[in-house]
């Protein structure tokens, strides 16, 4: 952990969260969270369970280099895209 800086307090993990940390604020956050193990554990812990992060390992670590996986993804995340408006938008 960074000695030099204080820990995250609970309302500035909420502001990082939000982004409604100044420029300033943001640049010291991230900073201290680069060194903070402690700080780190927490925000994920905040921005959802163990149990999901360990889902989101698993998903990602998956299917890598298989044709057939990959195919799957791509079908779902293409379903999740809804026509738009914008022609220069994707969906």
């Amino acid at each position: 952990m960074n000695h030099t800086q204080r820990c995250l307090q609970d309302e500035q993990l909420r502001q990082l969260m939000t982004g409604e940390l100044s420029e300033a604020d943001l640049g010291a956050a991230e900073e201290h969270l680069s060194t903070c193990d402690r700080c780190r554990r927490l925000l994920d812990e905040a921005i959802a369970a163990a149990d999901w992060w360990q889902e989101a390992r698993e998903s990602l670590s998956t299917g890598v280099g298989e044709p057939s996986d990959h195919e799957d993804t791509s079908e779902g995340l293409l379903a999740l895209l809804g026509p738009t408006d914008d022609p220069a938008k994707l969906g």
